[in-house]
């Protein structure tokens, strides 16, 4: 039996999460209530937040256009005016539930609208950008309401726009990277923006961390590089945070890395590869943290299929 004191810090909350942990005997005082776990859904869903752009103050260098929609006829109306759309299930993250439209509609993507919109109410639509860079603002909201800036996340996504993984490096070396797209004052000024927007729409109602997903884009015309200030809000714990906490908790600060999560089909591929990692980059610490090696974070064996793991370099 759980005590009451105790705080419990899942992934995200769901409902079939409370349910399992009542089924373990937790005590209900210190789960997420039914209701509270209801509103959570609702902004986790993409329509909460298709508006962020049009209430942040107005900036040329802010670029997403989002739309949702409830009917498969208004779809195919946005669609004949973009020659490439990319289309997103409302109640998905981290590159899943995505698909694309090249300028033909065909039998497949049309049956994916329909279902999407039967089985989640609606589908977001949104004209293509030329990406440069995937990153992301991480936030935490207190129990008093407060909305507090954490870090940055600078990850990697697949051509499919699945994530693969985070970059292991100081907020200070990902600034410097950001700035070389965009002025680190209008990064300030996007993050400021942002904590306003959440302290008016999840303060009191959400505790916990939260990740707003961004995306640096090339324009042809000036200014070239605009900001996606908002292509999606995580309600939960999510890798972005992850990686920042490895690195100010376990890298050396003179070292950078990757952290990455894998995923292999075939029985025994995951261990070869670890194998291989393990003697090509032999781990070396230094004062208690990584200062350069390979290390898995999950356990590998035969059967492994997903595995997580760092591998660090000195600069």
């Amino acid at each position: 039996q759980t005590h009451s004191s105790l705080s419990l810090s899942p992934w995200g909350w769901n409902h079939a999460i409370r349910k399992r942990m009542l089924q373990m005997g937790v005590d209900e005082s210190v789960l997420c209530c039914s209701e509270l776990i209801n509103h959570i859904r609702t902004l986790s869903h993409r329509s909460s937040w298709v508006d962020v752009l049009s209430i942040l103050n107005p900036n040329e260098l802010y670029c997403g256009n989002p739309h949702y929609f409830t009917e498969i006829e208004q779809v195919v109306a946005f669609l004949q005016k973009e020659h490439k759309t990319v289309l997103k299930s409302p109640l998905s993250g981290s590159g899943k539930g995505l698909n694309w439209y090249n300028g033909l509609l065909t039998g497949s993507l049309s049956g994916w609208i329909n279902r999407t919109i039967e089985l989640q109410g609606g589908i977001i639509a949104e004209p293509y950008y030329n990406k440069e860079l995937d990153f992301a603002m991480e936030f935490y909201a207190s129990e008093c309401g407060v909305i507090s800036f954490v870090g940055y996340s600078l990850f990697r996504t697949n051509s499919a726009g699945s994530y693969e993984g985070n970059s292991l490096l100081s907020d200070q070396a990902i600034e410097e990277q950001l700035s070389a797209f965009i002025s680190l004052d209008d990064i300030y000024k996007l993050r400021d923006e942002l904590i306003q927007v959440f302290s008016t729409r999840i303060a009191g109602c959400y505790n916990g961390y939260l990740g707003v997903d961004m995306m640096i884009c090339r324009f042809e015309s000036s200014p070239t590089y605009r900001i996606h200030p908002c292509v999606e809000v995580n309600l939960r714990m999510n890798m972005g945070v992850v990686a920042h906490s490895l690195y100010q908790r376990y890298i050396c600060p003179r070292s950078k890395g990757l952290f990455v999560v894998d995923y292999d089909a075939k029985a025994g591929e995951a261990l070869c590869k670890h194998q291989k990692r393990l003697n090509a980059f032999p781990l070396k610490l230094k004062d208690g943290r990584i200062r350069s090696g390979y290390l898995a974070l999950t356990p590998v064996h035969q059967r492994t299929q997903y595995t997580a793991w760092v591998l660090v370099e000195e600069e």
